[in-house]
């Protein structure tokens, strides 16, 4: 395949990346010594994945970090019964770990849910990275307890509230997590690239069930989300729903670290 063809993997400038500087990256550490990023530019491999297509780095025999650059990634546990959990949705700027395992049978795979184009690190370029800046292993530390506390959330919503609650909280959170606003302050459309069955496997719901939730939301004047957008209409509501905190909203609205030294 050509440079730049989905499904290739590619040396890319990172000189231009849309999220360099962000702290997973770890040309946010090598851009703060202003011309090292010339010679490490096309360091990193860079993968473009369809829509739906798994994320297989060419290493199988070692884990690899994944950098999301752009789209959206979910990572599954997959059942045997043929049905699957959504266990995270991984943002542009935000990283994960992809272990080695045989991807014909892995019970946790990371699937593309829109085009997306990701940076893969070994764990030797992570260790040697981590070595040569510690504050970058601090915020990497950070990053983690962030994970964790959205997790810790998501398990939050799943438990012992209604299906309208947990659809409704799951939309609020993914839109100020993508905006990085607070959208029930100012109301807007959002932007959410998810279809009606990856939410419901995010939640547990049925595709029919999150369908009929939605409606039903819309038709109470809550909210609406229609062809991957949406809107929060009743903003009081909404908070009262989900039962909004500060340290809710604030989770929500923390956006990957950037070093201020990168340019």
């Amino acid at each position: 395949m050509a440079d730049g063809e989905i499904g290739s993997v590619l040396q890319d400038n990172c000189r231009y990346c849309s999220v360099r500087g962000t702290l997973p990256c770890p040309q946010a550490l090598l851009s703060a010594y202003g011309d090292t990023i010339a010679h490490y530019g096309n360091v990193y491999p860079v993968s473009l994945f369809h829509i739906g297509e798994k994320l297989v780095p060419d290493w199988h025999e070692s884990d690899r970090y994944c950098l999301v650059r752009s789209g959206w990634v979910g990572l599954f546990s997959n059942r045997h019964d043929g049905t699957r959990q959504l266990l995270r949705l991984v943002l542009p700027g935000e990283a994960f770990w992809l272990r080695a395992n045989h991807h014909d049978t892995a019970t946790k795979t990371a699937e593309a849910l829109t085009a997306a184009s990701c940076c893969w690190l070994s764990q030797a370029q992570m260790e040697s990275v981590s070595r040569s800046d510690p504050a970058y292993l601090g915020g990497y530390v950070t990053g983690l307890e962030r994970e964790l506390a959205l997790t810790q959330d998501s398990m939050v919503n799943l438990g012992r509230r209604d299906a309208a609650t947990q659809v409704t909280q799951f939309l609020v959170s993914l839109a100020m997590r993508v905006t990085g606003k607070d959208i029930l302050l100012a109301p807007e459309p959002c932007k959410i690239p998810l279809t009606q069955r990856t939410i419901g496997e995010a939640l547990g719901l049925t595709q029919i069930h999150v369908n009929r939730t939605i409606r039903h939301l819309r038709c109470e004047g809550v909210l609406t989300y229609q062809a991957g957008v949406f809107m929060p209409l009743d903003p009081v509501r909404i908070s009262d729903m989900i039962d909004l905190t500060p340290e809710m909203r604030a989770l929500w609205l923390t956006r990957p670290l950037v070093r201020s030294q990168a340019s």
